[in-house]
């Protein structure tokens, strides 16, 4: 023991420990994020993430000089390539973030969506060697550390300065291709620009990242498949306003247009309503769980969008399209413990955020006739900011700052987790129930108010509503149920009843079996004032089952109520003189006469005072029971009526009615 007290043993210590293989690691990226548009999307994230407010992608079949390339290995990078141009510009965060691979700075960084730090990587499907220009400096990576002079496994990339170095003069066709969207390679370029040259058949079978190759008819497959999303790419994003798509085609001077979607009613409140997350992130990185925002927390906004060229379309068809949404959206403030709780013993940064958006109806989306009788199936997708892969069975669009699996493929949920999952999947669950559902409901409500100023059919608006939870996957089917509940006592459902009113499912008669069926009774029984919602089944369906419990008992439309109603409808004087069109009269006389058993005298007595006995004067009288009858009515043939003075005929049933007159006598009333 004294002997290594006294010795420095460290001196035969070998280095020796664990390492980590970039190439190894960029493959288990690429497994996790499948190749095909997401990789794309990543690059819109980031660019929003930047401040960027335009994000075009060229395909570039040009073939470029590759006599003056700064080494012979590069010479075979010069053909095909995928330009990405943003208008922002990188910061020396940036620069630090997109060196990390799953560690990035973004993690902690306050209005940035990207958490992961694996994003960009995605890019490697690709191509063996991204390189980019921003500012004053251009980066190429070489993670094989074979085609860059000069690199090694603890520096597999090079950045130059390349306006102080002149790269330009000395190696022309090595940044000629940077020469695009404003970028000389001479003076500093205030935007940044990717250039992933594809990889051929040639450099797939050596590569060690994927053995995938790509030319341009494969980008250009890929690149229309975007445009069929690009619209709802910018959907819930912060800055940008405008994505492109471009071809560049050998011999030709400037790329040719392909298609683009935009922002059309940019501005002030557009902007703040956009920027809301941002200004929601660096509350809670300031003040933590308690945070608030200024404008309030809750918010609605609309915003449209042109689209051109390929994928313009609604459905991702070809052609010019406007399309318009609406949107609800809001900072939580009952879920502190959550945030508190995963940020403490998981390392979660959460921001209890979310939004939803609905498509309103324009120019390119029309409504049939019996669009109220046949709902459209939902198109709702889930979004972290950018839209998943995942259908959730609504027909509106969920945005919020969801725990995704680290490929961004869906949202973390089950219950057969332990931990860390757990913890992930309460936050989903708590996020959809506490910030989702109010956003979708105070959504409807907004939208019932377009319904009212005639700018929104309500066909539409009602097209907008939950289904059925049956018809989500989990965990979305928290949104209906929840999203019900809470309109109970909102009035959303629109009633013809005294020329038009807006009920609360509370304040609301719900149609039974007989009346549902019969439109013409539901009318009948509004104009009798009745207040019957015009919403479809479906709609009214999903409301009962989600707001009916031990507090809350729906009323119902039935043969005795609507006796009641007849009942209170007429004062004393009124009486008689009240003259409802006799079609009328007639359907709701069948209707109160459906219940009543003729031989039980106190079934039969519910009919007293029911002022629905159609009388040949056009009008009604009451029907009198048992030994209270005031006065005869009678029913005469048709021959008799005819030979009757005017003035009895308000004592003379209507036979011209033969068979609801015969139903009045089978019941045993006068």
């Amino acid at each position: 023991r004294g002997a290594m007290e006294g010795t420095d043993t460290t001196a035969v210590w070998d280095d020796f420990g664990q390492k980590v293989d970039l190439t190894a690691r960029l493959r288990e990226i690429l497994a996790n994020y499948p190749e095909g548009t997401s990789i794309l999307k990543e690059l819109v994230q980031n660019a929003d993430d930047a401040g960027a407010t335009v994000v075009k992608f060229c395909i570039d079949l040009r073939t470029h000089g590759a006599s003056s390339v700064s080494c012979e290995k590069l010479k075979q990078f010069q053909g095909a390539s995928l330009l990405v141009f943003n208008d922002s510009v990188f910061t020396e965060s940036d620069f630090v973030s997109i060196s990390q691979i799953g560690d990035s700075l973004k993690k902690t960084q306050v209005g940035k969506t990207g958490r992961f730090g694996v994003g960009f990587n995605a890019v490697y499907h690709l191509t063996d060697l991204p390189s980019f220009v921003s500012g004053r400096d251009v980066v190429f990576f070489d993670p094989h550390c074979s085609f860059l002079p000069n690199v090694s496994a603890q520096n597999p990339g090079k950045k130059i300065d390349f306006v102080t170095n002149d790269v330009l003069g000395k190696h022309p066709d090595q940044f000629v291709p940077f020469i695009a969207f404003g970028c000389d390679m001479v003076t500093e370029f205030k935007g940044t620009l990717f250039r992933f040259p594809l990889r051929t058949e040639t450099q797939a079978k050596t590569s060690k990242l994927s053995h995938a190759n790509y030319d341009g008819g494969s980008i250009t497959v890929l690149l229309n498949k975007f445009a069929q999303e690009k619209t709802l790419d910018l959907l819930f994003l912060k800055n940008v306003t405008r994505v492109e798509i471009l071809h560049w085609h050998e011999g030709t001077a400037v790329p040719s247009f392909v298609a683009s979607s935009a922002i059309t009613n940019p501005g002030p409140t557009l902007s703040v309503a956009r920027g809301a997350f941002a200004r929601a992130s660096a509350a809670h990185a300031s003040v933590g769980a308690d945070a608030t925002i200024d404008p309030p927390q809750a918010s609605n906004f609309e915003v449209c969008f042109f689209s051109q060229g390929n994928g313009g379309g609604v459905s991702g068809s070809d052609g010019d399209t406007t399309r318009q949404f609406a949107v609800s959206q809001a900072l939580g403030t009952s879920l502190q413990p959550l945030v508190t709780q995963g940020r403490e013993r998981f390392g979660m940064r959460l921001v209890p955020w979310a939004a939803v958006a609905a498509e309103l109806p324009g120019a390119n989306l029309t409504e049939d006739s019996d669009s109220l009788q046949k709902p459209p199936s939902p198109t709702g997708r889930a979004f972290c900011f950018l839209p998943l892969p995942v259908k959730t069975g609504l027909p509106v669009h969920v945005n919020g700052f969801f725990e995704l699996s680290s490929n961004r493929r869906d949202v973390w949920h089950g219950g057969d987790m332990s931990g860390g999952g757990a913890a992930r999947s309460e936050w989903n669950e708590a996020l959809l129930r506490e910030v989702v559902s109010p956003a979708y409901a105070r959504l409807l409500v907004t939208l019932s108010g377009a319904v009212r100023d005639k700018k929104l059919p309500i066909a539409s608006f009602y097209n907008l509503f939950p289904r059925d939870e049956s018809g989500c996957v989990k965990p979305w089917d928290l949104v209906v149920v929840n999203t019900c509940a809470l309109l109970l006592d909102v009035a959303v459902l629109h009633s013809r009843v005294k020329g038009g009113v807006w009920l609360s499912p509370r304040r609301a008669a719900f149609p039974d079996f007989e009346v549902d069926r019969d439109p013409g009774l539901k009318t009948s029984l509004v104009e009798e004032g009745v207040s019957i919602p015009d919403a479809p089944h479906w709609v009214l369906g999903v409301l009962l089952k989600h707001t009916t419990n031990g507090a809350f008992r729906p009323e119902y439309t039935s043969p005795c109520g609507t006796r009641r109603v007849l009942r209170n409808s007429l004062t004393k004087c009124e009486v008689g003189a009240k003259k409802r069109p006799r079609q009328r009269v007639l359907t709701l006389l069948k209707y109160c006469l459906s219940d009543i058993a003729d031989d039980d005298p106190e079934s039969v007595a519910s009919l007293a005072d029911v002022p629905l006995v159609p009388l040949a004067d056009g009008t009604c009288a009451l029907f009198e029971v048992g030994d209270k009858r005031k006065k005869e009515i009678y029913v005469p043939t048709a021959e008799e009526l005819r030979l009757l003075l005017g003035d009895a005929r308000d004592l003379c049933v209507d036979v011209f009615r033969g068979d609801h007159a015969e139903l009045t006598q089978e019941q045993g009333v006068n």
